[in-house]
């Protein structure tokens, strides 16, 4: 449904639970998972398969693997190194001037070659978004990397994850439950994390079942069907929820995009309010965002006034990084999973680019995969037309640098260091 020239909203309410399958922790009974994903677990010899049977959930010294678009993987690899939520001795949910990943260490693969995400879904190839997603998966339980696009041989050493957040929200419906599915098949325990299902979790861990949530969001995340897509497959947890999902107008007065959400919110025919607002959209900032909603709560003026009836007694603003973070460290403290080293987080850059023997006319002037080829990729055709290796400027597009240096300092201080 389009509201305006530049409102989107789609609006979807669950009511009654779903069946689980017995062989996902979270797949509805009748997915039916990738061809890609089916071929490796009729193969329990083949290296992929091994490469997720083979996980060690005593093994404690790997990495949180954060996988995504740049812009994705960065902003959650951000949230993720200057975390502190939460005391680290006692697990309470409460700051302790100590980053709650400390000793740990956050490897990014940044996803270029395969970016950005919502061009598969214009011809109908999602199919390749999720093989993408798995075999992204896949290098984050590899051993070894290569150092350059231009040298298939010479292989180097890296460590196996014991984490996986998948950044993007697209792979929360088009990627997690492959991976979830060969997770489960390979009788593994992997630990899978992704934006949507966090997101969804730390809500009802927070305010129980049967919630409002709104989620402000971008028209192509609504219209390509993510948050029902995930909603379907969250079994009990989404009985009784209602979702709205919107995509206000883009204004830079971040109050008045607010002001524009809720009106949305409002001509939907909503008179509850809302008990959480699920924030993602990278571009903005959930502190702002917060501080938005506390001056309408708190606001005397009359016109303001209608506006905090639609915000619930407990409302709470959350965002993709602070769920994956609380979930993050839950998992890790509940498996006990953390190094125990004394030191500040730190961090690892890889990065996919094309292959380079390639048609001449799959590339870009700057050596990137042209859109016509890039989605329009056969899956599962056998022929790689990306690598990940470790990430160094030669591959970094200039934009990329610039987004580190303004919107993650954290990340890119340890990256040039």
């Amino acid at each position: 449904m389009i509201v305006g020239k530049k409102t989107f909203a789609i609006i979807f309410i669950v009511i009654g639970a779903l069946t689980l399958s017995s062989c996902g922790r979270r797949t509805l009974g009748g997915y039916k998972t990738i061809p890609f994903v089916e071929k490796i677990l009729k193969d329990t010899t083949s290296r992929d398969f091994r490469l997720v049977s083979s996980y060690q959930t005593l093994d404690h010294s790997g990495p949180i693997m954060v996988i995504g678009t740049p812009k994705e993987a960065l902003r959650m690899t951000e949230d993720i190194l200057t975390s502190d939520r939460f005391d680290n001795v006692d697990g309470r949910m409460v700051s302790d001037s100590l980053p709650d990943f400390a000793g740990e260490t956050v490897y990014a693969l940044l996803d270029q070659a395969n970016s950005r995400y919502s061009g598969y879904f214009g011809i109908g190839n999602e199919e390749f978004l999720q093989e993408t997603a798995v075999r992204n998966f896949l290098y984050a339980m590899d051993t070894t990397t290569l150092l350059s696009s231009y040298d298939m041989e010479r292989k180097v050493r890296k460590p196996k994850a014991k984490v996986i957040v998948l950044a993007s929200s697209y792979l929360s419906a088009y990627g997690y439950y492959d991976i979830d599915t060969l997770i489960n098949m390979a009788g593994n325990k992997v630990p899978i994390l992704a934006t949507v299902q966090s997101m969804y979790e730390y809500a009802w861990s927070r305010h129980g079942k049967g919630i409002r949530i709104g989620i402000w969001s971008s028209p192509d995340l609504i219209g390509n069907g993510v948050y029902s897509a995930v909603l379907a497959r969250e079994g009990d947890d989404a009985a009784g929820t209602t979702i709205q999902a919107f995509a206000p107008d883009s204004s830079e007065i971040l109050t008045d995009r607010l002001i524009n959400f809720l009106n949305l919110y409002r001509d939907a025919g909503n008179s509850e309010p809302l008990d959480v607002l699920l924030l993602d959209d990278p571009d903005v900032d959930i502190h702002e965002l917060k501080a938005a909603t506390d001056s309408i709560i708190n606001s005397d003026g009359e016109g303001r006034r209608s506006f905090s009836k639609l915000l619930g007694k407990d409302f709470e603003c959350v965002d993709a990084g602070t769920a994956i973070s609380w979930q993050c460290f839950t998992l890790m403290r509940e498996r006990n999973c953390f190094t125990h080293k004394i030191a500040y987080p730190a961090f690892k850059p890889y990065i996919t680019v094309p292959v380079t023997n390639l048609p001449i006319d799959a590339y870009m002037d700057d050596g990137s995969l042209a859109d016509s080829y890039k989605y329009n990729r056969a899956p599962d055709s056998g022929s790689a037309t990306y690598i990940s290796i470790e990430m160094n400027d030669r591959y970094v597009p200039e934009e990329i640098t610039a987004y580190m240096q303004e919107k993650t300092p954290k990340t890119y201080s340890l990256y040039v260091r």
